[in-house]
């Protein structure tokens, strides 16, 4: 566990019996019901043409029977998004809404989960990169946008910036189904 405390029992088990195994797996693995109250897909964490990655969503457990990982939704989540154990729980408590608490106070150098703390920095830089696309060295990323109908509108919706010296046109949210169809 990081420097900011231990988060307390109740809450580990709060979230522990809020967070649902099979939403959770199924997000990134495609299960298929077999049996009753298993599911079976294909491993995240190994090649495989055969499913052998099995979840028991009642027993809040999952077992690869390929490679041999398994666990319960803590470790689901640290092996998937390569985190620690506290920042797993972090994650699931910022997803189910659970406010968490800790045995010791929190040092003020580092406030947050690591995924709150990657979200400020990227939104750090997403800002920065917004602040460079109306510079000169943007012209022509300008001129690219602008010709393929995008207008500063869609530029300011999508969050497009510009990263200098590479010549890469930086947006935040780029959902391409949600651009509009242009002609």
């Amino acid at each position: 566990m990081d420097m900011q405390g231990m988060i307390k029992k109740e809450d580990i088990e709060k979230v522990r019996s809020t967070a649902d195994l099979y939403d959770i797996v199924s997000a990134t693995v495609t299960l298929k019901a077999s049996g009753s109250g298993t599911y079976m897909g294909l491993c995240p964490f190994h090649d495989e043409k055969t499913p052998s990655f099995s979840v028991r969503p009642a027993l809040g457990a999952w077992h690869c029977f390929g490679c041999g990982l398994g666990g319960d939704v803590f470790d689901y989540v640290e092996k998937t998004e390569n985190v620690e154990f506290g920042d797993a729980i972090e994650l699931l408590a910022d997803k189910y809404h659970i406010e968490l608490h800790y045995d010791n106070a929190r040092p003020s150098n580092r406030q947050g989960s690591r995924r709150s703390r990657l979200l400020e920095v990227n939104e750090e830089a997403q800002r920065y990169f917004v602040s460079q696309i109306m510079t000169k060295e943007a012209l022509a990323a300008r001129k690219l946008l602008g010709g393929r109908n995008f207008s500063q509108a869609d530029c300011a919706h999508f969050g497009c910036g510009y990263a200098p010296g590479v010549g890469i046109i930086w947006c935040a949210t780029w959902l391409p189904r949600a651009l509009p169809t242009r002609r």
